[in-house]
């Protein structure tokens, strides 16, 4: 009788950390249906969340049932949560001919594009789309809970 409990509480192991990483999902709130996340090498568009398996739509159109346990253990990255602004990195080399005055005004040009550019998100317009949103006040940061990025 102890072996075969013991063999039970090994089968049933994936099944209630399954269970517990579904109910620790739904009270964390980290995406809900509709929601475009990235888990590890899992990509797509959140179609149900279920208590042993959540399923996403891949960008090809596929299916792919993701076990509970692997979204509450592994970082998810929830794209759908962001407003405004994204991070894009840019490394620019230059050669060694240019003088100090010309790189610093080649850096003022980028930056003064980047500021008029009409596609970058400003401050302005950060205010005009959270109108009506209200969040707790203790939170460290009101903006980047609500998905809001305006900083160059």
């Amino acid at each position: 009788l102890g072996i075969g409990g013991l063999a039970v509480a090994f089968a049933a192991k994936d099944i209630i950390a399954n269970f517990f990483a579904s109910v620790m999902m739904l009270f964390d709130n980290s995406f809900s249906q509709g929601d475009w996340i990235v888990c590890g090498d899992i990509e797509g568009t959140v179609v149900e969340i279920g208590f042993r398996k959540t399923t996403v739509r891949s960008f090809d159109n596929a299916l792919i049932f993701v076990p509970n346990s692997k979204l509450a253990s592994d970082p998810v990255r929830n794209w759908t949560r962001r407003k405004v602004g994204r991070r894009i990195k840019m490394l620019i080399g230059i050669e060694y001919g240019p003088t100090t005055d010309e790189i610093k005004k080649c850096v003022n040009d980028i930056k003064n594009m980047l500021i008029n550019h009409p596609d970058i998100a400003k401050s302005e317009d950060i205010a005009a789309n959270k109108r009506g949103l209200k969040y707790r006040q203790n939170i460290v940061s009101v903006d980047d809970y609500a998905g809001y990025k305006s900083n160059l």
